[in-house]
């Protein structure tokens, strides 16, 4: 029998990542990190381009910026937080600087908000718990 470390440790591999993120360094960084964990990258530089591949593509995961030109986290949160928690989608948003709370993002379907800077593994195990949640 597997043990629940175990599990844990494969919860990201072989999940689709949507990165929604203007900046590319910070886009590279989660790339990075999520790719360690075998997980499929998918990259969107605003919310536009995001809810065009959310509608195409079978993602597992969404790791988006609040404020981003040209459709921002906001409106991706409001078009696509209740189906992420409605099909067990995780949606993570991250913000330098955001008038929203946690409690905000909740509200609207997100599994949670991280403040930038934020530590990679931090958001890393964060969603691996979510999705532990999710599979049980």
């Amino acid at each position: 029998m597997e043990s629940n470390i175990s599990k844990l440790k494969d919860a990201l591999n072989g999940k689709t990542v949507l990165i929604v993120e203007d900046e590319p360094v910070i886009r590279l960084l989660l790339k990075r990190e999520f790719s360690k964990e075998g997980c499929r990258i998918i990259e969107a530089t605003n919310a536009k381009v995001a809810l065009k591949l959310f509608a195409d593509k079978d993602i597992n995961i969404v790791i988006s910026d609040v404020n981003m030109p040209e459709g921002d986290g906001l409106l991706l949160l409001e078009s696509i937080g209740n189906k992420c928690k409605e099909t067990g989608v995780v949606l993570v948003m991250i913000s330098g600087f955001s008038r929203l709370s946690e409690q905000d993002v909740v509200k609207y379907g997100a599994a949670g908000l991280f403040q930038k800077p934020f530590s990679l593994r931090n958001i890393c195990n964060f969603i691996k718990d979510c999705l532990k949640q999710i599979s049980h």
